[in-house]
C-alpha cells in the first residue's frame, strides 16, 4: 500500500475514534441537560402541589391565607410556562424553524430575569 493510502486509513480510523468520543460527550451533555430541565420543572411542580394542598385545607378556615397560597401556585405556573416556552423555542431554533435577532440587552435581561 502506498504511503498516501496508509495516511488516509489512519486518518479514517482516528476520525472514527474521535466520532465515538464525541458521541459519548454529546450523550453526556444531553443527559446533563435533561437532568437540569427535569430539576427546573420538578421544583415549581412540587411547590405547586404543596401549596394546592395547603389551599384546600385553608380555604374555609382562612380564605386570605388560601389566596396567598394560590398566588404562589400561579407564580410557579408562570415560571413553568416560561421554561417550557424556552425549551420549545430552543427546539425550533435547532430545527431551523425559528430565527432570532440577538441584541446586547437581550442577554442581560434574560440572564437577570432567570436568577
Amino acid at each position: 500500500m502506498s504511503d498516501k493510502n496508509n495516511a488516509f486509513m489512519m486518518e479514517d480510523q482516528n476520525n472514527g475514534k474521535n466520532s465515538a468520543e464525541r458521541s459519548l460527550e454529546l450523550e453526556e451533555l444531553k443527559n446533563t441537560f435533561i437532568a437540569l430541565v427535569s430539576h427546573e420543572l420538578r421544583t415549581p411542580l412540587n411547590l405547586m402541589a404543596g401549596y394546592l394542598d395547603l389551599s384546600l385545607e385553608e380555604i374555609e378556615r382562612d380564605p386570605k391565607q388560601a389566596k396567598k397560597y394560590l398566588d404562589i401556585v400561579g407564580a410557579n405556573t408562570k415560571k413553568m410556562m416560561r421554561i417550557v416556552q424556552e425549551l420549545t423555542d430552543f427546539s425550533r431554533l435547532q430545527l431551523g424553524k425559528r430565527n432570532y435577532i440577538f441584541r446586547p440587552d437581550t442577554y442581560r435581561r434574560s440572564i437577570f430575569t432567570n436568577l
